[in-house]
């Protein structure tokens, strides 16, 4: 599943558990306002897009994928303290790769049939065409990788990189949990643990960004996605550390109101940037006053905007974290349901939303009602299908959920 139970022999953390569902049903409204995104390439696009829909778009991108990641580490951490490294990584297998590879043969094809339908969508990422039945295009989505050919993981990528993470973070992992290890976090606790220090972490991620991201400008296409990988690779192993030692947490309580501020500044600060830019481009004047050649303002306007999207990332999740233990740490009967059903919704919520949207984004209407359908839609049709998946246990097993009984 997307975040191992942060449970056993251990005051349950019901605040990790609500910002995960948060972040979960959220993915219903941000990929359903990629169709209307005027930055970014999506699977299904209106012809119609909205800044405002790629303003949204770019604020959740700050945070909503370094959340899970974050999220991802703590709760390793209390999974490694009842499960050895072999018993967590098969644990890792049939949680993320087994429904990884069934989402890829069965959930996706759906989507890029959809997309080669949409002859009509000016704007969709790969402008591959079909005509046929769905059976008809299954057999070829085998042939050539997305988006020149049909092959691929779609947002089952996340699966992928959070498996790899795993295995990757599990030696060190290890390591750490033992005596020699929690002396370790200790001294790094101790050496953090006043004023504003925990800012430091945010350190590495700005030097990981700033010499890589212009090398590898994120694609989740993994091979050439080294910049985005270390980036969430460090995140999951901050989020590990940081539950180790409440020390941290008692840092991150007290910097939290800061962090936000920061947070939110920064995300105006950046997107208003990006606004006018784009505004200015669009605009009918033919004034070059805001046009930048020179290479060197360039650099170092590169530097200083993903210098600051790096530390914007990390005050977002320590405001999270801080808010979050403060006022979500509580038991939810809601929180409790979805928890179980957080993976198949994942797995199945983009699906959906591309099958809705392509009908609804024929509509003569405006973008606000084409968003609300689809969202209120998505999320409604996705939840029954959870439903349905959880009474069985072979549908359990393929979509990462444990089995009932422990049997199939």
């Amino acid at each position: 599943m997307l975040l191992e139970n942060n449970t056993n022999n251990q005051e349950r953390r019901y605040d990790i558990d609500t910002l995960r569902v948060f972040a979960v049903i959220l993915l219903i409204y941000f990929h359903t306002a990629m169709i209307f995104n005027i930055w970014s390439v999506f699977h299904l696009k209106n012809n119609e897009l909205s800044l405002e829909a790629a303003l949204f778009v770019s604020f959740l991108n700050i945070w909503h994928m370094p959340l899970f990641f974050f999220l991802a580490g703590i709760s390793t951490y209390f999974a490694l303290s009842f499960r050895t490294g072999e018993e967590y990584a098969k644990e890792r297998i049939k949680r993320l790769l087994i429904p990884l590879i069934f989402g890829i043969l069965i959930v996706v094809p759906p989507q890029v049939y959809f997309e080669r339908l949409a002859w009509w969508s000016e704007t969709r990422h790969s402008p591959i065409n079909f005509n046929g039945t769905y059976f008809e295009f299954y057999p070829q989505f085998f042939v050539g990788i997305y988006p020149n050919g049909n092959f691929s993981w779609h947002h089952l990528w996340f699966m992928w990189y959070l498996f790899f993470i795993s295995l990757i973070a599990l030696p060190l992992f290890l390591r750490l949990k033992n005596e020699k290890g929690k002396q370790q976090i200790s001294n790094i606790a101790s050496s953090l643990e006043k004023g504003r220090k925990i800012f430091l972490f945010a350190i590495p991620l700005i030097i990981v960004n700033i010499g890589l991201r212009w090398i590898f400008p994120e694609s989740h296409n993994f091979l050439f996605d080294w910049a985005a990988i270390l980036h969430f690779l460090l995140i999951f192993i901050f989020g590990f550390v940081i539950i180790a030692d409440s020390r941290f947490e008692d840092s991150i309580a007290r910097n939290k109101g800061v962090a936000l501020f920061f947070g939110i500044a920064i995300a105006i600060f950046t997107l208003t940037f990006d606004a006018l830019t784009y505004i200015n481009s669009t605009s009918n004047s033919t004034s070059t006053a805001y046009t930048v050649d020179n290479p060197a303002i360039l650099i170092v306007i590169y530097i200083i905007g993903t210098g600051l999207w790096s530390f914007c990332v990390w005050c977002w999740l320590i405001a999270f974290i801080g808010y979050g233990r403060k006022y979500l740490n509580k038991k939810n009967s809601f929180i409790k349901h979805f928890s179980e059903i957080a993976l198949p919704y994942y797995i199945l919520h983009q699906t959906v939303i591309i099958v809705i949207g392509f009908y609804v984004i024929q509509w003569e209407t405006n973008i606000l009602v084409k968003y609300l359908v689809i969202t209120t839609a998505a999320l409604f049709i996705t939840l029954i299908i959870c439903e349905l998946i959880k009474t069985n246990n072979i549908t359990r097993v393929m979509f990462g959920m444990k089995v009932i009984n422990k049997k199939i």
